[in-house]
């Protein structure tokens, strides 16, 4: 849905006098105060642009837009005042950043024309953010990759859960779907760091001991040390620093979600069904979340039938998911089973096959990651 126009002020004269072309284009929208303002931003829409007078009911503008800066920083901001002094401007320009202070009266066109620079403005900064972010997911993919062709058991009980992750993410209606994402690939990122013996005991579903366990429990906190001081990396770090938290009211739901992800995995690789898994976790709410539970048990029971194909490595294609761990003549573990193939790991067990010795055929679940969960 289109961004709203969100005029603040002591009457909406303004707004009605725009052209009636101006409001067939544009959500337009208004409010005699402060307070019901950050009501209606609280919807889940968002705010192109927002128009406020200062000093409504005799109460600060200016805090009034330092406090949509701060938490909602996409919206444009500008004012639109009978003030004439030069402390309100400065004060508007400068400490609350308003990109516009604009004299009462203002002639319609001369509105119009504002307006519209405005929401260019909004467009312009949503493009670049949607840039950065596509070129952020990208990298962070791209590393996961090469990590994953070093160490596929790290990295796999991340590479194995995305996709389940994501869909139930998507249907529990999180808004910052991209940093859900970003918590998820990384999630066990702090395992290359672990030793080799722990993550293949982890891998083969083997029992930990107390000192071991210990050890594999550090992985969340390394992860989260090395990201928290990244732009825009810092919720992501918060995320995944929970992952495997008991159930509080502290802890993110994007938290919840990969903890019951990773718990369906582990203990589904050990031969349980996932319905059956669910199940039990519903007895234990304060473990894990029972709307989560419920989603990724509806997500699930209403999943298509998998087949296993048996194929060579040209048929391989990105995407196809390993119903068996691949396992090259020398018993060394390439891909883990339940992983999805990458570009990067095609890319390698094509040109490579002979030099690393894969047995063939190889067994898949041959539809697309996006189709499953």
């Amino acid at each position: 849905m289109p961004a709203y126009i969100l005029f603040v002020d002591d009457n909406d004269s303004a707004m009605t006098n725009l052209p009636k072309k101006f409001h067939a284009k544009f959500n337009l929208r208004y409010t005699s105060s402060y307070k019901k303002a950050l009501a209606i931003l609280k919807s889940d829409e968002q705010c192109g642009l927002l128009i406020s007078e200062l000093g409504l009911n005799n109460e600060d503008g200016i805090t009034f837009l330092r406090t949509i800066r701060k938490f909602y920083p996409k919206t444009i901001r500008m004012v639109m005042t009978a003030s004439t002094t030069f402390s309100d401007a400065f004060d508007a320009l400068n400490s609350a950043q308003a990109s516009r202070f604009i004299q009462k009266p203002c002639p319609a066109d001369t509105l119009t024309k504002i307006i519209i620079h405005g929401m260019q403005l909004y467009e312009e900064a949503l493009q670049k953010q949607q840039a950065m972010r596509k070129a952020l997911l990208g990298s962070v993919n791209a590393l996961v990759d090469i990590l994953d062709l070093v160490n596929p058991e790290a990295m796999g009980f991340s590479k194995r859960i995305r996709n389940r992750v994501m869909k139930t993410g998507k249907a529990l209606g999180i808004k910052r779907l991209w940093q859900l994402e970003l918590a998820v690939m990384l999630s066990h990122i702090g395992c290359v760091a672990l030793p080799s013996e722990i993550m293949e005991k982890m891998d083969q579903g083997k029992k930990l001991s107390p000192e071991e366990q210990q050890i594999f429990g550090m992985h969340p906190s390394i992860a989260s040390n090395l990201l928290a001081n990244i732009d825009q990396m810092s919720t992501v770090a918060e995320i995944i620093s929970h992952q495997h938290d008991f159930l509080t009211p502290d802890q993110p739901l994007e938290s919840r979600i990969i903890k019951i992800a990773l718990d369906l995995d582990r203990l589904e690789r050990k031969g349980n069904t996932p319905l059956a898994i669910l199940d039990k976790m519903r007895t234990k709410p304060k473990a894990y979340d029972p709307k989560v539970v419920e989603t990724m048990a509806k997500l699930l029971a209403n999943r298509n039938t998998k087949s296993v194909y048996q194929l060579n490595i040209e048929e391989l294609k990105e995407g196809m998911i390993m119903a068996k761990d691949m396992i090259n003549k020398d018993g060394v573990k390439l891909l883990l089973r339940g992983q999805p193939i990458s570009k990067a790991s095609l890319i390698r067990l094509k040109a490579f096959h002979i030099a690393l010795g894969i047995i063939e055929p190889i067994h898949v679940l041959a539809e697309e990651l996006a189709a499953t969960i």
